[in-house]
């Protein structure tokens, strides 16, 4: 391979000056990378602008990069490679540039080479982002025209290819730092996004690893004492053997550390069977933050995924079950009543001997129980959904009480049911699924718009032979598919 210049200039200096540099030919009108400047501004500012005049300062009041274009607009630019901004650092350079240059209209961006867990505290101070994929899209059609433009184009290029490595690489023991951030930010960050996700570099005095941290939940020990459980992958690239899934707590009090995580172990051990492989940790800590559990020996990509719903699910057991956390909505031990919502029952693993009435009821039981469901369902006038398990229960009841329309606005759950028909008197177990989840191990998945047309829906149904297909529109999520799958 032949030497690449930014293999040997590696720092945010040198990623500074080739910036500046493409910028740099907006001096030059009659050349073929004046173009190369004016793409630049456009991503930069949003706006087609002539270049008449451009001016490029490099730290000035300790600003990366500023450019004066034209004598009436200013960019002022972030850049960083593998480390975040401060907000203290933001609010100065915007501080700075309006004492400065009160006149001029100005445009603030955030250029970032490497990637972070998310960028909303820098668009919260009124940044654009602008990541490597942007970049790679401005110079493709220049990168033939100059040998720096192609060697900047490759060296972009091979951080995005080793980022996206996890897409085709299952073997965990050949992912890099880049592949971890790939799998965490395109995979777990999606399939869990209603759970506070986020992802980092954590340091300690054995070298530090990569960390995916998720399902924080407030909880109380003793009904006074409060503490946290969290879910955390922990990764350590050439080390696949020092790569875990651990169950967390952080505990404040530092007098109740040993009690809350003896009692989170005890509780745990008591649920573990042959689907899940929690072991205690060969030393309990007995800091602010302790692991109490974890699993190990996943070598595979696969594995892992299904091992991190395995303990999701663990999770949600200790959350909903052992602690029973006062919710507003329902609680999984009472007995049919009362209802929640619209007239909304749920009941978990025990079919009812009497009818309910409500208009809707949410149900999970055992297939032992299939003769008594079918007569259940056939008794009661309202709606019966029954689904596999409490975590897919959980989620329609929450994705239901958040959305108030089904697919285009106007449609109810009557076009819902209407959708679902079975063509046979038989029962269908439902399972929750959320985006990118939906196509990791199913055959075939038919995914909706938010904005498709019910006719849209009912053909393809027709199309593909699929006899029960659920979709629900969340108000808080514009693009992504919310659904269920039949099983």
């Amino acid at each position: 391979m032949k030497p690449n210049l930014f293999k040997f200039g590696t720092s945010e200096l040198t990623h500074d000056a080739i910036l500046a540099w493409c910028l740099a030919w907006g001096r030059f009108k009659n050349e073929c990378l004046y173009n190369l400047s004016k793409d630049f501004i456009r991503l930069l500012t949003g706006q087609e602008i002539e270049i008449k005049k451009i001016d490029i300062y490099q730290q000035k009041h300790h600003i990366d990069i500023l450019v004066k274009v034209n004598d009436e607009i200013l960019i002022v630019i972030e850049d960083k490679i593998d480390t975040g901004a401060s907000d203290n650092q933001l609010d100065g350079y915007r501080k700075a540039v309006q004492e400065e240059y009160p006149a001029y209209k100005k445009f603030y961006n955030y250029i970032t080479v490497g990637d972070e867990d998310s960028y909303l505290y820098v668009e919260e101070k009124g940044y654009k982002v602008i990541e490597r994929k942007d970049l790679l899209a401005l110079i493709r059609d220049y990168k033939d025209m100059n040998q720096i433009l192609r060697d900047y184009y490759d060296y972009l290029l091979e951080i995005e290819n080793e980022f996206k490595s996890y897409e085709k690489e299952q073997d965990l023991s050949k992912w890099t730092w880049r592949a971890w951030n790939g799998f965490f930010k395109e995979k777990l960050s999606l399939v869990y996004k209603n759970e506070n996700p986020g992802w980092s570099y954590v340091s300690n005095p054995r070298g530090g690893f990569r960390a995916f941290y998720w399902a924080f939940t407030d909880l109380k020990y003793e009904d006074k004492i409060p503490f946290n459980l969290y879910l955390q992958v922990e990764a350590l690239p050439g080390n696949i053997d020092a790569t875990i899934i651990a169950l967390k707590i952080r505990v404040d009090n530092k007098d109740y550390r040993r009690d809350i995580r003896n009692h989170v172990w005890n509780e745990l051990e008591k649920s573990l069977d042959k689907e899940i492989n929690f072991q205690k940790p060969k030393r309990f800590g007995n800091g602010r933050t302790m692991t109490v559990a974890e699993i190990r020996n996943f070598k595979t990509r696969g594995e892992l995924f299904n091992l991190v719903k395995e303990a999701f699910n663990k999770h949600r057991y200790l959350k909903d079950k052992v602690y029973k956390i006062s919710n507003p909505y329902f609680d999984f031990d009472i007995d049919p009543e009362p209802t929640i919502g619209d007239d909304m029952l749920l009941i978990n693993g025990k079919v009812p001997e009497e009818k309910i009435g409500a208009s809707i009821i949410l149900i999970t039981c055992s297939r032992e129980e299939e003769k008594k469901l079918e007569e259940f369902i056939r008794n009661e006038d309202g709606m019966v959904f029954v689904f596999e398990d409490e975590p897919s229960m959980d989620q329609f009841r929450r994705l239901f009480q958040g959305s108030n329309h089904y697919l285009d606005e106007g449609f109810n759950l009557a076009d819902l049911q209407y959708i679902g028909q079975s063509k046979e008197n038989n029962i269908k177990y439902l399972k929750y699924i959320s985006g990118i989840e939906s196509f990791l191990d199913k055959e075939k998945v038919l995914s909706f718009l938010n904005k498709s047309k019910l006719t849209e829906v009912l053909k393809q149904t027709e199309t593909y032979n699929v006899e029960n297909i659920w979709v629900l529109k969340d108000q808080e999520d514009n693009i992504d598919i919310e659904g269920f799958y039949i099983i």
